[in-house]
């Protein structure tokens, strides 16, 4: 986002050059965890900051954008009952062929919430405006793959 923050350091620059007198106040604010937490947009509001509108130099094609759906992080946390590789079949649970199984799930509630798209103006013609994705998968109480090499 370096490239899409100078660029709008440059149009701030364009419009005070440009002789255009703004209708209303134009501030400028970089947030950080803008993704992840919202933590960087939330401090701007609790410092009272409230703005009309915003342009945000997202890369989008070079189309503008005037909603954003935002993200919501989730972590889900699944049980098993871990056995020995080589111990007895069936004895514990694999808790990520678990996890394996909610994935359907899931992907059937995105579907839901995408078949609601239309509730929302913005969004009506955006082919698939709401999107699960597993950023990161972690199992198994073993680091290393252990390999049983008999003689």
């Amino acid at each position: 986002m370096k490239a899409g923050l100078a660029a709008t350091l440059f149009a701030f620059d364009a419009v005070r050059n440009s002789g255009f007198l703004p209708q209303g106040r134009i501030h400028f604010q970089s947030v950080v965890e803008e993704e992840s937490t919202g933590n960087g947009t939330l401090a701007c509001l609790q410092r009272g900051y409230r703005a009309d509108a915003a342009f945000i130099p997202e890369p989008s094609g070079e189309l503008f954008t005037r909603g954003e759906v935002g993200l919501i992080w989730a972590r889900i946390t699944v049980k098993g009952d871990p056995e020995h590789g080589s111990g007895f079949i069936g004895v514990g649970t694999n808790a990520i062929e678990k996890a394996m199984a909610m994935w359907p799930h899931i992907k059937a509630l995105e579907a839901r919430w995408n078949e609601r798209k239309s509730e929302v103006p913005l969004y009506c013609d955006h082919p698939f405006p709401v999107r699960v994705n597993i950023g990161e998968i972690h199992g198994g109480e073993w680091n290393l793959a252990c390999l049983q090499v008999q003689r």
